[in-house]
């Protein structure tokens, strides 16, 4: 590569989806080749300042300690501890009884306080007698204190009468029968959290709860996951350096703006340690080349702004290529801003292990933009790591990294109803900057635009709340109408918009190139009617409707068919064939009970599919087993189902599965969609699946 602009090469544009799941994909790859990224574990001291552990993801699972929690018997109450066994006296012995007009119950033997280091021990294990009169012994307790070995039951003060004229000194229980109880007002030994038990998980993210459980468990040290560490290059020889002051308005030259706003954008974000890599000039590859090498090996991950489009000085791609013989995934990115975004994975040296690098456009806007799109699901998946998971199913290292990606976190969302008409883009989708108003919590949310959206004005990302997802203009739609509702990707964190994984993301799997609902077709079989009991079909099909649509008032889902099928399983093609069935997704279900008849069912399916998905078959099978651990036995069969030429119908999508666990496929719905517009990639072209041949 050089200079020369027509030596370049261009790109094909990737749509933003899409580059969000390559990234993924290269994030996926370093985490399970596990020497790409070591050390990815640390050992912390679990007693140190509760702000260095903070926001900090487990690497491996915290464990309660023996004997539990609490570790000793534990007084709720300050009271008496007495025995449940020892006999209430009725009447005390003539000229026996302390000068009082009480009827005392129990001699007072001592006092235990909250803090005693020594295990309080048991008395003789007789009564004590006093003055000829035999009563049976109590321990005044305060909260928190250990109860005396083998006294079974705490007396709240309040129901205690004591006097303290005498030596030793008397105590009158006054309590009811329900509250001479074994076991009343203490905490047992582990009774808060047994010994043993899994109290934080692997993956789990520290907060203020969780540093008191770790004290509680008695754990010495944690194991958490490295921060991947994260560099930010400016690059131009027209950006003017930190040291340089008053310079603002020589003729030419601008400050540098993206560095600062990308490295505070990153410690926001909360999931990386940053590095400044300072500024580097355009006009030499080899200063160039040796920046970006020395970069690698302080970083795991590399953010450049700059140099990146078609101009003569725009020299970082030649650099990755050439010099550090970098992987290029993509180039260009269809999108606005953010077009000349390029994505690389270098290996640097066995011992470095693969980096990351993302080469941004200059424009402010564009790489704060690019940031939030891009590098934070990129820095979450290194952080957090793959799921908690421990077994990979006996999948092979791309199935494994096809997992990690289907659960990784993105990007919080929500849908935005536009306060005005914005004109749109008729070469790009548009990731236009929006700021949030929501009538009433739980209510409508509205997106006002911050005004001109050029990739230079940084004024459009003040006060953002979100980037609203707007489509590509067309001759027949050139504007989003004001009370039209589009997908808002959040930029500040809200507690009642959670991050989504992959495949609940309506950015990432959106339901259809046209926006038409998602048509689905239910089919409960059966070897007789007799065997159609339960669950129904309407209890089926409200189960589909939930989980396919995954909100209440999504109206995304359209359930256009239900029917019954009974017969034999080896015929259900046949009968699939002969029905006016026009659907994208056709949902086959079986009861549970029926194993025989599951079984042939769904190897007369697999025949029939064009084309087997079996890892999204995995990931609804394990969906069904979590909604309903029964059937974690059951056949799940997925795949493309071709209708015959004679017919005018649409392909679909086939998922047989158990009727008691569809709710499960709530774990693959984002999945199977995106399945559904590859599979029927346009006229079933390279993108799709090719039709069999007569």
């Amino acid at each position: 590569m050089t200079n020369d602009d027509s030596d370049k090469l261009i790109h094909p544009m990737t749509a933003v989806p899409d580059a969000i799941r390559i990234v993924l994909t290269e994030c996926a790859r370093v985490l399970l080749q596990k020497s790409d990224f070591a050390p990815p574990v640390l050992s912390i001291d679990a007693h140190v300042d509760g702000g260095s552990l903070l926001g900090q993801v487990l690497a491996e699972p915290v464990g309660m300690s023996e004997p539990g929690y609490p570790p000793y018997r534990a007084s709720i109450m300050d009271g008496f501890a007495i025995r449940t066994t020892d006999r209430f006296p009725s009447t005390i012995p003539n000229g026996s009884s302390p000068p009082t007009t009480k009827q005392w119950t129990h001699t007072i033997a001592g006092k235990v306080f909250a803090g005693n280091t020594s295990q309080t021990k048991d008395d003789t294990g007789t009564s004590q007698t006093v003055d000829a009169c035999q009563l049976p012994t109590a321990y005044y307790l305060t909260t928190g204190a250990v109860v005396p070995i083998d006294f079974d039951c705490v007396v709240p003060v309040e129901k205690c009468t004591v006097n303290n004229k005498t030596n030793p000194t008397f105590v009158n229980i006054q309590a009811v029968p329900a509250d001479i109880q074994s076991g009343k007002w203490i905490r047992d030994v582990g009774c808060d959290i047994p010994a043993g038990m899994e109290m934080l998980p692997r993956g789990h993210v520290l907060d203020a709860v969780s540093l008191g459980l770790i004290r509680q468990s008695g754990c010495e040290r944690v194991s958490i996951r490295r921060r991947p560490v994260v560099g930010v290059l400016s690059t131009g020889n027209e950006i003017l350096g930190d040291n340089v002051r008053g310079e603002q308005s020589r003729h030419g030259m601008i400050p540098d703006v993206n560095r600062p706003v990308v490295l505070a954008t990153l410690k926001s974000m909360a999931n990386c340690t940053t590095v400044d890599l300072g500024l580097a000039r355009d006009d030499s590859v080899d200063d160039m080349a040796s920046h970006l090498q020395s970069a690698l090996e302080r970083c795991d991950v590399v953010i450049t702004t700059g140099g990146i489009s078609m101009g003569e000085t725009d020299i970082i791609e030649e650099v990755l290529v050439e010099r550090l013989q970098s992987k290029v995934h993509f180039g260009r990115l269809l999108m606005k801003p953010g077009k000349p975004t390029t994505f690389a994975t270098v290996v640097t040296a066995p011992s470095s292990g693969t980096k990351l690098i993302f080469a941004m456009p200059g424009n402010p806007v564009s790489a704060v933009v690019c940031t939030h799109l891009l590098v934070q699901p990129c820095l979450d998946l290194l952080h957090h790591g793959p799921d908690s998971t421990a077994d990979t199913y006996g999948e092979s290292v791309e199935e494994q990294i096809h997992r990690v990606v289907l659960n990784a976190a993105v990007h919080p969302e929500v849908q935005a109803i536009l306060s005005q008409d914005i004109r749109l883009d008729h070469e790009r989708p548009e990731y236009h900057r929006v700021q949030l108003r929501e009538q009433m919590p739980g209510g409508s949310v509205f997106a006002f635009s911050t005004g001109v959206q050029q990739s230079s004005r940084l004024m459009s990302m003040l006060g953002a709340d979100a980037l609203l997802v707007l489509p590509q203009g067309t001759t027949s739609k050139s504007t989003a109408k004001k009370g039209e509702t589009y997908t808002a990707l959040l930029l500040r964190h809200r507690s009642r918009y959670p991050q989504k994984l992959v495949t609940e993301a309506q950015h990432l799997n959106p339901i259809s190139s046209t926006g038409n609902n998602i048509r689905i077709g239910v089919v409960f079989a059966a070897p007789s009617v007799q065997l159609l009991l339960t669950p129904t079909l309407e209890e089926i099909t409200e189960s589909v409707q939930a989980a396919m649509a995954g909100s209440k008032k999504s109206h995304s889902i359209e359930i256009s068919s239900t029917q019954l099928y009974t017969g034999s399983a080896t015929k259900i093609e046949d009968f699939l064939n002969s029905i006016p069935l026009d659907v994208d997704i056709l949902i086959i279900t079986y009861s549970k009970r029926q194993f025989r008849y599951q079984l042939a069912l769904a190897n007369s399916l697999r025949h029939a599919l064009i084309k087997r998905a079996d890892w999204i078959a995995l990931q609804a099978r394990q969906g069904c087993a979590a909604y309903d651990p029964t059937t974690a036995a059951s056949e799940v069969v997925v795949g493309f189902w071709e209708r015959t030429k004679e017919t005018s119908l649409s392909d679909a999508i086939v998922v047989c599965l158990p009727a008691e666990g569809v709710g499960g496929l709530s774990h693959v719905r984002g999945v199977l969609r995106h399945a559904l517009r590859v599979a029927r990639g346009a006229g079933h072209s390279d993108e799709g699946y090719p039709r069999k041949e007569s």
